[in-house]
């Protein structure tokens, strides 16, 4: 083995060590050529943030969505109420008109009733009596009534001021007709002149207004238009006064059928039955009666009378519907 080339090895060896560089400059150099480490900091997460902003548009979109149901709750509420109140004024309104038309009805088939049975009574077609009861009213006349609202009915009622004043209502309430006699019936004091007379008219009329709201223009004399009692008082008055009343929107009505309940106190019924079938001839009767304490068998003979009439083919109203009020001739 050669040892020369052993060494020769070695020194060339030991060159090659010799020149490299140091550890540390190695490092620097290494150092040097290494690119620089920037040490950036680690972001925050994000995701509180985007579960805050998500929590907030929800409580947004909450919000708005609760106004918006509130408001149109609280508008259809209020519209609700408002329709609810509306249908509640319409059937009251509907309910005042149908009651207002059912009265225009029930007033307009009485006018046609009325016209129609005047039309059948201008053409003679109808038998009609008219019952009347003068003097009252008095402790007889609620009888009176009930005796017509048993036989469905109605009567004329001429009225004076002196008693049972009261009882005028009664007489209107039940359908029947008010009418004046006179306040105070004294022929002494209404026949001594057409002014007395026309006084005492106007006080049994204001009378009868008052207890009835009744403007009543149906009249009937004391004694009738043709007494001649009003002769021993005044002159002529009867013909003076039947001509006023008319000028003053007053009709007066006198009697053809008379039941002689006036010949006395107490008459026997079976008379004044008799005394109304004997004098009821004619399409028309005017029945004369009394309404008075004293004339307590009138209320006694009252159904027969009325069952009389019917017998002879009679119906029965108020002289109001009358076309052709009974007069009198007149004789003062």
């Amino acid at each position: 083995m050669d040892n020369r080339y052993d060494l020769g090895d070695y020194a060339s060896n030991r060159r090659t060590t010799s020149e490299t560089p140091r550890s540390s400059d190695h490092n620097t150099n290494r150092n040097t050529n290494r690119r620089p480490y920037n040490r950036r900091k680690q972001p925050k997460s994000k995701a509180p943030v985007v579960f805050m902003l998500i929590l907030l548009i929800a409580a947004c979109i909450l919000a708005v969505t609760t106004f918006t149901f509130a408001s149109k709750y609280s508008k259809s509420e209020q519209e609700r109420q408002a329709q609810s109140q509306s249908v509640e004024e319409y059937k009251q309104k509907a309910t005042e008109m149908e009651k207002k038309y059912n009265e225009e009805k029930k007033n307009a088939d009485e006018w046609k009733k009325k016209y129609d049975n005047l039309v059948a009574v201008r053409n003679g077609d109808k038998k009609v009596a008219y019952l009347t009861f003068d003097d009252g009213p008095s402790e007889n006349t609620l009888k009176i009534i009930d005796i017509l609202k048993k036989y469905d009915i109605k009567a004329t009622f001429f009225v004076i001021g002196s008693s049972n004043v009261e009882y005028m209502k009664n007489i209107v309430d039940s359908g029947n007709q008010i009418a004046l006699h006179s306040y105070s019936h004294d022929y002494s004091e209404i026949y001594r002149s057409a002014d007395a007379y026309m006084k005492d008219l106007k006080k049994i009329h204001d009378l009868v207004k008052e207890k009835t709201g009744r403007d009543c223009k149906a009249i009937r004399f004391p004694g009738g238009a043709s007494n001649t009692i009003s002769a021993e008082y005044c002159k002529g008055i009867m013909s003076v006064l039947t001509e006023k009343v008319h000028d003053k929107g007053y009709e007066y009505y006198d009697w053809d059928c008379d039941s002689t309940d006036a010949s006395g106190t107490n008459v026997e019924p079976a008379k004044l039955v008799a005394g109304v079938n004997n004098t009821s001839h004619g399409k028309l009767v005017t029945v004369l009666m009394h309404d008075t304490k004293a004339k307590s068998t009138t209320v006694e003979a009252l159904p027969q009378i009325i069952e009389t009439l019917k017998a002879k083919g009679y119906d029965f109203d108020t002289l109001d519907n009358c076309p052709r009020p009974c007069h009198h001739s007149v004789n003062n």
